[in-house]
């Protein structure tokens, strides 16, 4: 396909809001795309050039795209001001589609395919070290002189994040299944084995051309990241007790949830990737290679976002390499550890450890503990559809010896509880080690990769509050504020939920206490990086409530309130009589979480449900 024939299909799709439409239009997209292409096209949608746990970014500042874009003006309008016509319309790809619409030259334009663009936008990506900036530079003035308007439009967004399409990765699944069936009867299978390989693109290679008994042979490769199975909450002990008896009951810890993965020849079983021959093998795929033995062995460190965090931890990364275990994946959770008082300290100080520079200082200053709750797979096994009894036992009976000589790594205690009474017994004796809860898992349920069960169920000691749990809001957008607030040039954020049956974001509360002086300034920085000039198309938000300020989807925050209400403002769960829920007293409670954290509206209804006399 031509990468214009692409981008024109994206200004279509654009030109919807409906998700039915915009499913359609992407089915018949990819029904006209070879198998490699219906990879890339799902990497783009996403502005990326391969999936999230490969560290692979383009790294370019709006400020670079002007410049850029400023040089390709010069030679077509010398009266075009691209900043200006920036600040104007907030929207780069807008901006060059306008400045290559005045060009009258006669010179017909490169007619590049897909994956020659493709191939153009990894020597981007790689280009790094000294004088980087400008070769990237270079290299995407000189495509913008060759392509026409609507691919000038589409590749500076790709390059600068902002491809505002409005497409999820459920869009995607979806219009994969209506491509390939007709229907979206494969739509559930798709989602289970996108949780087992985290790689979009290659999903839809595998399903495109082997239909669904391929997919399903998906399985788990070490250093390829699964998507982390999630916890459901519940009201009080009583109700957990009718959902879970015999539960198995393991803490609930305050830190970053860790996948730890000890690979073996990943660069083998990821060569049918459309992405790995870009990659170069010594510096990207094997870059966390320590020696063990006489053998080398890869560990790898991975957030729940897919985030690779190896660099992060490399005292866990040399404690689970002296495990001498040939391929294993691991579910922990890495917490700040203070071991001369033997105390967990606060999420905040774990969130330091989250940097690029300066770890071995850092490392000195807050030290961390992983602490290991679930055996994934094992030496050439997955073990997922297994009983979760059966992996906590193999995991004591493979740890329980082995990291008691390692300060680093810790095998999470495991409570069988016979009563509710011991349940609740459990979950103080947690709170009161300085732990957040528990979470309740059933012993015969098995570990289902990016999804969201009653088969664990978290309890957090807000339960002793009008709240039961703390909500986690993406931030829309933000108020420039009153009075001393005005000197940060912000005063209160606008928060949302993410609605999966309409696909879109929508707004829960506004959040202005609980933040002090140095986070204001902290919190504008952050969002200043995600500004955009007019209202995400996948927000919705009352025109009463409408920010100074928007910003994209990029910046996740943890808030706590007294409790969750019905409001007639915001458009969070709205109903048919024109009611929503909000939240009454916000208070920030951490700022800058990654963006699939994110609560939904549905959670937001059980909450609502499970709150203290309602």
């Amino acid at each position: 396909m031509k990468f214009k024939e692409l981008c024109e299909c994206f200004e279509n799709i654009e030109r919807h809001s409906s998700r039915i439409e915009m499913t359609q239009i992407l089915s018949e997209l990819f029904s006209e795309l070879k198998v490699d292409e219906s990879s890339i096209v799902c990497y783009l949608i996403n502005s990326r050039v391969c999936p999230l746990f490969i560290s692979k970014e383009f790294n370019i500042s709006t400020k670079s795209l002007i410049k850029a874009m400023m040089a390709v003006a010069s030679e077509i309008d010398g009266q075009f001001d691209v900043a200006k016509e920036y600040d104007n319309s907030g929207d780069l790809g807008l901006v060059v589609q306008s400045l290559k619409s005045l060009h009258v030259s006669s010179r017909k334009y490169e007619e590049y395919s897909l994956e020659k663009i493709y191939d153009k936008l990894w020597e981007i990506v790689n280009i790094s070290g000294t004088g980087s900036s400008t070769q990237k530079m270079n290299k995407i003035i000189a495509l913008l002189r060759d392509i026409s308007p609507v691919e000038s439009k589409f590749l500076v967004r790709v390059l600068s994040d902002r491809m505002r399409l409005g497409l999820s990765g459920k869009t995607v699944l979806d219009a994969l299944s209506v491509c390939k069936t007709g229907t979206k009867d494969d739509r559930d299978d798709l989602e289970l084995a996108y949780g087992v390989c985290s790689d979009l693109g290659y999903l839809a290679n595998v399903y495109l051309d082997g239909g669904l008994e391929s997919v399903k042979k998906i399985g788990i490769i070490p250093g390829n990241p699964i998507m982390s199975m999630l916890v459901e909450r519940e009201k009080d002990f009583e109700s957990i007790w009718e959902r879970i008896d015999n539960p198995i009951v393991q803490p609930k810890f305050d830190g970053i949830r860790c996948q730890i993965h000890i690979v073996d020849d990943f660069q083998n079983k990821i060569r049918d990737r459309v992405w790995s021959k870009y990659l170069n093998k010594n510096i990207d795929t094997q870059q966390s290679f320590l020696s063990s033995g006489n053998r080398n062995v890869e560990v790898k460190i991975y957030s729940r976002n897919l985030e690779d965090m190896t660099d992060m931890f490399p005292e866990v990364v040399s404690s689970v390499k002296s495990l001498n275990l040939r391929s294993a994946v691991f579910d922990s959770e890495v917490i700040a550890y203070d071991e001369s008082t033997g105390t967990f300290l606060p999420f905040q100080d774990t969130m330091v450890r989250k940097r690029k520079y300066d770890i071995a200082n850092v490392a000195m200053d807050v030290p961390v503990k992983a602490f290991i709750f679930d055996l994934l797979y094992l030496n050439g096994e997955s073990l997922i559809v297994k009983p979760t009894e059966e992996r906590i036992k193999m995991l004591a009976d493979m740890l329980e010896d082995s990291i008691k000589s390692s300060n680093n790594l810790v095998l999470a205690k495991n409570w069988n509880v016979k009563s509710v009474k011991e349940l609740e017994s459990v979950f103080y004796e947690n709170v009161n080690a300085g732990l957040e809860g528990i979470i309740v898992k059933n012993p015969v349920s098995f570990y289902r990769p990016g999804r969201r069960s009653y088969d664990w169920i978290k309890m957090k000691k807000s339960i002793e509050g009008r709240l039961v749990d703390t909500i986690d809001v993406v931030i829309m957008g933000f108020y420039f504020g009153r009075g001393s607030q005005v000197d940060f040039g912000i005063g209160a954020l606008l928060g949302g939920v993410y609605d999966e049956k309409l696909d879109r974001y929508v707004s829960i509360t506004k959040i202005g206490t609980g933040i002090t002086d140095e986070q204001w300034v902290e919190i504008k920085k952050t969002l200043d990086k995600f500004v955009v000039k007019t209202q995400p198309d996948n927000y919705d938000v009352a025109r009463t409530l409408l920010p100074d300020v928007w910003v994209i989807p990029k910046v996740v925050a943890t808030v706590e309130a007294d409790e969750i209400t019905r409001s007639p403002v915001h458009k969070a769960g709205l109903d048919s009589s024109g009611i929503g829920y909000a939240l009454r007293f916000p208070r920030l409670v951490v700022w800058d979480r990654q963006k699939e954290s994110c609560t939904t509206v549905a959670e937001v209804k059980s909450l609502y449900k499970k709150q203290k006399g309602n």
